[in-house]
């Protein structure tokens, strides 16, 4: 449905790293660095809580777009650009997705941060463990995947899958609660 190539760039990033929006905007070649495969961020959204940096890791498709970016990038400034070669701001995302929204009423509700959540729920339903999403994410611990990312029960088939997976060890049909009783 992104038919501009800068959007379409700007959303993969997004997709595949799990990024928040102003993240992937503010990537730039001192963030990078392509022999580790890393996207670093000294300041970040968190670094007063955590004192640390945000890390994302590249998986290979992320690393290939980022070189791909990198190399068509004329100054210092910020690697994803819009179609004019100027840095995306956060009200002409707001904008692009308000667009694709009109054009497409079956996208109702997407926003650029739903990439994020589709990221995590997507990590955890290919079996990710939660600390691992929770680190991906820049999280400290799991409470706000849990609590703002993690959308496990739109994806039914794999909470019946879950739901099947939980009660295979049960034999003989017994209605008995295992452990000990008294």
């Amino acid at each position: 449905s992104i038919k501009g190539p800068a959007f379409r760039e700007f959303v993969q990033g997004m997709t595949l790293t799990g990024c928040r929006p102003g993240e992937v905007a503010r990537v730039n070649k001192e963030i990078v660095n392509l022999d580790a495969g890393l996207w670093i961020f000294a300041k970040h959204k968190t670094v007063k809580k955590t004192g640390k940096p945000r890390i994302v890791y590249l998986c290979p498709e992320a690393l290939k777009l980022t070189r791909k970016l990198l190399e068509k990038c004329p100054d210092d400034g910020p690697i994803f650009r819009n179609s004019r070669g100027k840095p995306w701001t956060r009200n002409a995302i707001r904008i692009r997705f308000r667009n694709l929204r009109k054009k497409h009423p079956e996208l109702k509700g997407v926003i650029a941060y739903t990439y994020r959540s589709s990221f995590a729920t997507d990590a955890l339903e290919a079996g990710v463990p939660d600390a691992t999403v929770a680190q991906l994410l820049g999280h400290t611990n799991t409470a706000t995947l849990h609590k703002f990312y993690a959308r496990l029960s739109h994806k039914i088939d794999h909470m019946k899958d879950a739901a099947e997976k939980a009660t295979q060890d049960r034999s003989g049909g017994h209605d008995v609660p295992r452990g000990n009783l008294p």
